[in-house]
């Protein structure tokens, strides 16, 4: 009986009947079961629903569709039957819906009810339908400065929108988009006179209306108004990576104000010039430290190529000093309008060399004597500056992505590579507070059952290094009250709980890390509040999103991981994790067609991550493609020869193809491999085992499958199937009492499938047996 690894909980997978042996899931197949839909409030579909939900009544309005997600909820174009006028309604998650989401959310639609600007998309009205917070805006017909800047480039899928006029001359195609966002930045203006800042200024929240051609600014879901505060907390990162400024990236609550949108819209439209962003990172730490530490260098190059002129006005836009940047979003405008003129324009670059002049002018008898002393100085000086400050962004740059490495290692399982990760940054930063902690959770992880007290005396050190760095946090205390239990120092467990039950979580991240510390004790129903709170505070808490995430994944409830998991994709498009963990959620949902393309969408991001080949080639198997699963499985294991389910799944692969040889072959690799290793990984090491029992015991070879069946029990004593095979086995050497023996196990363990049992020709000799009557009754008894 070949099984294959269970996606859901990690157990075996019984390839016939597609049911689990530990979870008592049942896998998606080809066809996949009936598609899970999520529970409605208030009349609402579940996020992300299909076109055939609608149109749908939620109150006194009519649904006709979803128009997109935002960073706490979902969007859709309704009919206001009262008022008799379509609108744009927004609505809360059904996660979100909390007393601080709600108090949020109505902040989000007091602010944009205060707007009153052609170039900005007010509130309407809000209010609560059932329970449900929403609130309405002007349905804006046309399309996002994000849909538009592929056609301004030419790389545009699909027909143009008509509205969408794109000149062919590059220069007419420059003066076209600065002339939006002089509009654009006349409403960020209108705003900030109102006292509100913005905060997320992106293309996607710029809409190019149809009618009238202005770009319009909307989503105030995190902007800040000085008449209503208290929601936003220190150490909240608030924006979008790529468009943040620096002092938002700081997390300088008190320096982040209307500069910080200057900044935002001079990259928003850099972006729209050149389709790109002013820096390049491979990971978003990277390009966090860069917005931070590194220097400005626009390119002129492009599609079109930037005039001088125009690349100056972005650049005092973007300067890192919020006081050097344009005074106001009108300055900013103004010099929009004098470039589109040909006007001089009032922003002026400075380098050394005009610093230089300007001082020559001044002094010129001593300038004419110094001249050549003083350039020798000053290049030499800038040289020697230039290279310390780019040596030290490197660093910072190479530990940032490190960490961050090490917390997709530790999320996917790896804790010894995550390890690996976390050494490499501490070596180079020994303060980094993020590696550290990441570390202390990786040797937490893999600490084994009798304890290893060298690992656990090299997390305490982290903590306690962590916790000099970030004194405020309650979880770093928790986490080595746990540890010094598992060391058996109770009385040192007892002050560090006493310490952190002082220091009441305030911050995102401690409560992100208590719900860390509880889903590694298993206890997910402590942990899901916990994550719950953290996103509450901060809903761009990454890494709280995901591991709610994986916390209903673990109960069963494909749903709200589901949720979680598109609403992380929505809020960080560029990582692959949450990709992949969507698409293994809606394989099991039976959407076979949308998993498969989240795993291309993760590949595309992380094309050198051997679980996601797998994870892709799995879902290729169910669907019954079989060839392109086995260049997944073959792909997966050229990246790491060690990923033993890729392994084990290859093996089954190849042993329907008729090549039983390189199963063989594969199905030993397996079990060498995940032996040689400090900490095996049972499960599928007893599929490996379990597999090799059932192939061997196919050819008939009772010498060959001894070892593989009896190791397979060994290896997983509560699996039926390796006790099913087991008698399969006992009844190869001529021992039907010890093969009755074995399925009574297999019973025991609840194994209910009477008819496949009774079908199996290797028990014929047994069917008149009394046992063996008495175990078809016991199994058709438990599956009624």
């Amino acid at each position: 009986m070949p099984v294959t690894r269970c996606p859901t909980c990690g157990g075996t997978l019984d390839d016939a009947t597609r049911s689990c042996a530990s979870c008592g899931a049942r896998a998606a197949t080809a066809t996949g079961p009936p598609t899970a839909t999520a529970p409605t409030s208030g009349g609402l579909p579940p996020p992300g629903a299909r076109s055939d939900v609608f149109p749908r009544d939620f109150g006194h309005f009519r649904l006709r569709r979803e128009i997109g997600h935002g960073g706490m909820g979902v969007v859709y174009e309704a009919e206001d039957t009262k008022l008799l006028r379509r609108v744009a309604l927004k609505t809360l998650f059904p996660l979100e819906r909390g007393e601080r989401s709600r108090e949020r959310f109505l902040r989000e639609a007091r602010i944009a009810g205060a707007l009153d600007h052609p170039n900005l998309v007010p509130v309407h009205d809000y209010g609560a339908i059932e329970g449900v917070a929403y609130y309405t805006m002007p349905l804006v017909q046309g399309i996002s400065l994000e849909e538009a800047i592929p056609f301004l480039h030419g790389r545009g899928a699909g027909d143009r929108p008509a509205h969408l006029r794109v000149p062919e001359d590059d220069a007419d195609r420059v003066r076209l988009v600065v002339r939006w966002f002089e509009g654009a930045l006349a409403g960020l203006q209108r705003a900030h006179d109102l006292g509100i800042v913005h905060r997320d200024i992106k293309p996607s929240n710029l809409i190019l209306d149809a009618s009238t051609g202005q770009l319009r600014l909307t989503d105030f879901g995190v902007a800040r108004a000085r008449h209503l505060t208290g929601l936003t907390q220190q150490g909240t990162l608030v924006g979008t990576i790529g468009y943040m400024s620096p002092e938002q990236v700081q997390r300088d609550l008190d320096a982040i104000g209307p500069a910080s949108d200057i900044y935002s819209m001079g990259v928003t439209l850099y972006r729209a010039l050149v389709d790109d962003l002013p820096y390049s990172a491979e990971v978003a730490g990277s390009y966090l430290e860069r917005i931070v530490s590194a220097p400005l260098e626009l390119q002129r190059v492009g599609v079109p190529a930037l005039p001088r002129d125009l690349l100056t006005i972005l650049e005092k836009a973007m300067e890192k000093s919020p006081g050097r940047r344009y005074p106001s979003a009108r300055a900013f405008a103004e010099d929009l309008g004098r470039f589109v003129r040909y006007e001089p324009i009032g922003a002026r670059p400075v380098g050394p060399v005009g610093r230089l002049a300007r001082w020559a002018q001044r002094k010129p008898a001593t300038a004419a004597l110094s001249a050549i002393l003083i350039v020798a100085a000053l290049t030499v000086g800038v040289l020697v500056r230039v290279q310390q400050r780019s040596s030290r962004i490197l660093r910072a740059q190479r530990v940032e992505a490190q960490t961050v490495e090490g917390q997709y290692a530790s999320l996917a399982g790896d804790h010894a590579g995550a390890l690996r990760l976390f050494d490499r940054a501490i070596a180079t930063n020994p303060r980094h507070f993020e590696a550290r902690i990441g570390r202390a959770l990786a040797l937490y992880d893999l600490l084994s059952d009798e304890n290893d007290p060298g690992r656990i005396e090299r997390a305490l050190e982290d903590l306690r290094v962590a916790g000099s760095i970030r004194p405020d946090l309650s979880s770093v205390h928790l986490l080595r009250a746990h540890l010094l239990r598992r060391r058996g120092d109770e009385a040192g467990a007892l002050e560090e709980k006493g310490i952190a039950d002082a220091l009441p979580p305030r911050v995102a991240l401690d409560y992100r890390l208590r719900g860390d510390i509880a889903f590694r004790e298993g206890d997910c129903p402590a942990a899901v509040p916990l994550f719950t709170e953290a996103i509450e505070i901060d809903p761009q808490s990454f890494w709280a999103i995901l591991q709610r995430g994986r916390c209903h994944l673990r109960a069963g409830d494909l749903v709200r991981a589901r949720i979680d998991y598109e609403v992380a994709t929505h809020l960080f498009p560029d990582h692959a994790y949450p990709h992949n963990n969507l698409g293994n959620v809606l394989r099991e949902q039976g959407e076979t067609g949308e998993a498969l393309a989240e795993f291309r969408r993760a590949l595309a991001l992380d094309p050198g991550n051997a679980t996601i080949h797998f994870n892709y080639g799995e879902t290729l198997r169910l669907a019954g493609n079989v060839r392109e699963a086995e260049e997944s499985f073959r792909r997966a294991l050229e990246i790491d020869p060690l990923l033993i389910n890729a392994r084990n799944n290859l093996g089954v692969i190849l042993l329907d193809s008729g090549l039983e040889g390189e199963a063989i072959r594969e199905f030993g690799e397996a079990v060498r491999n995940e032996t040689s290793r400090e900490k095996p990984d049972a499960a599928e090491l007893a599929i490996a085992h379990t597999n090799l029992c059932d192939l061997f015991i196919a050819r008939g070879d009772a010498a060959a499958a001894a070892e593989p069946c009896l190791r397979a029990v060994e290896t997983a004593p509560d699996n039926p199937i390796s006790h099913y095979n087991l008698a399969l086995y006992r009844m190869l050497t001529g021992d039907p009492a010890a093969a009755l023996d074995a399925l009574e196990r297999d019973v025991a363990l609840g194994d209910t499938d009477a008819d496949y049992l009774l079908a199996d020709a290797s028990f014929a000799p047994l069917r008149s047996h009394p046992r063996f009557r008495a175990l078809v009754e016991r199994m058709r008894a438990a599956a009624r």
